[in-house]
């Protein structure tokens, strides 16, 4: 299993793009859907197209978003230096519309700081999320999602760098926000979830990992059912761990459970 990054893979800054601007948009989703269906080149042509456009209109709303969406191709493409200029070209637009500390220039150092963790540049990428961090914590309220996602991504980069319980107190303060919200889709949680188990894991801390496990068969169950498939590998990971802690009646009890749940299948 792998520590997973929590972000949602958005193209842009969540603008509106206003009628008259059609050449723009037909640009722009053009190249967010050849994206998504893995081609890349076109993306990028399209995307460049975009951002062109919205520099002829001098509209520097769309210049931002434009540059967020080029910039995440180059990313993609391992592109670091051009993904780097276009992310940093978006914060100051925002910066100057907007203000420094908006929801926008948010999102926009978000897009910075994911750039450089990918890079392993730790320092940089840890600076920048804490500012994308205390930006949100100061204009959402204190159980917003959206802070929940700054907060996952700073554990990931504490977990990269094996500061396994400063990790594990960051993604802890992420769960409790995702728990209060009650989402109806339990992705983020089982995400923080994943991460947490393998930080468990690694440090073999079984207590813990015993209880996190518990804690996400009992997510899934609530959501999928008592024979979903996607519990199997918790269930698996749960049955070895009560083996560990000597608790080998309550083992053979999960095991006979998830061959009920493969025969299933």
């Amino acid at each position: 299993m792998k520590f997973i990054f929590l972000f949602f893979f958005f193209f842009g800054l969540g603008l509106s793009v206003p009628a008259q601007n059609t050449l723009y948009e037909t640009y722009s989703d053009g190249g967010k859907a050849a994206f998504e269906r893995g081609q890349v080149a076109e993306s990028e042509r399209l995307l460049k197209a975009a951002l062109k456009e919205a520099e002829n209109l001098n509209n520097r709303e769309l210049i931002a978003d434009g540059s967020v969406n080029l910039g995440k191709v180059h990313q993609s493409q391992q592109k670091y230096d051009e993904a780097e200029k276009l992310y940093l070209r978006a914060i100051e637009i925002q910066r100057q519309i907007n203000g420094a500390e908006s929801l926008t220039v948010s999102y926009a150092l978000s897009n910075l700081g994911l750039l450089y963790a990918e890079q392993k540049k730790y320092d940089k990428a840890e600076e920048i999320l804490r500012r994308a961090l205390t930006i949100r914590e100061k204009v959402l309220s204190p159980n917003d999602t959206n802070i929940a996602v700054t907060l996952v991504n700073l554990g990931k980069l504490y977990s990269d760098q094996d500061k396994l319980t400063e990790a594990e107190v960051i993604y802890h303060k992420a769960l409790q926000i995702f728990v209060y919200a009650k989402d109806e889709n339990p992705q983020g949680i089982i995400t923080i979830g994943d991460n947490l188990i393998r930080i468990y894991e690694k440090q073999k801390n079984y207590k813990e990992l015993e209880k996190m496990l518990r804690f996400c068969i009992a997510i899934i169950e609530n959501h999928n059912g008592k024979n979903d498939s996607n519990l199997l590998p918790y269930l698996d990971k749960y049955a070895i761990v009560l083996r560990k802690l000597k608790r080998n009646a309550e083992a053979l009890k999960v095991e006979a459970r998830i061959k009920r749940i493969e025969k299933l299948r």
